[in-house]
């Protein structure tokens, strides 16, 4: 399986909303918060096409990843699979490599889930430790073993 990555553009926001909204569709249904509008909304909003990309898989735009480097951290702002691709490992290259950069240079990772979503186990599988919630989301930091 070949993993890579596609730059963003705006006129890609309708694509990235799709990819969104597809990955969360269950989780937001479980906690009875499912609406595209505001799914799409809330992506449209933040989006940045100098930090958002595809992720592709074997030439299929399968995911979107949005990291951001501050001075004090490495946020994880957005990493979604769609349903056909979580589970099988794609996700946890991806953050490897989030998390081999984060070391190389120094800074925690932070990032959050949604209440109910599997990707709470998922960061948590991964080291994460989780900080706080809010309103709908949990938050979670992944500090090297060196600076713990």
């Amino acid at each position: 399986m070949q993993i890579d990555f596609a730059q963003t553009v705006y006129e890609d926001i309708d694509a990235l909303a799709s990819i969104r909204v597809r990955a969360m569709r269950e989780s937001l249904s479980r906690i009875g918060r499912f609406n595209a509008d505001v799914a799409r909304a809330r992506l449209a909003e933040t989006f940045d096409p100098l930090t958002c990309r595809f992720i592709v898989v074997d030439g299929s735009k399968v995911g979107v990843i949005d990291v951001r480097e501050r001075a004090a951290h490495i946020l994880i702002h957005h990493l979604y699979l769609l349903p056909a691709y979580q589970g099988v490992g794609i996700g946890s290259t991806i953050l490897r490599q989030i998390l081999a950069d984060a070391r190389r240079l120094g800074l925690p990772v932070i990032t959050g889930a949604l209440h109910g979503s599997e990707a709470n186990r998922f960061y948590i599988q991964h080291g994460f430790v989780k900080t706080g919630s809010k309103d709908v989301d949990n938050y979670y930091v992944y500090l090297d073993a060196e600076r713990k």
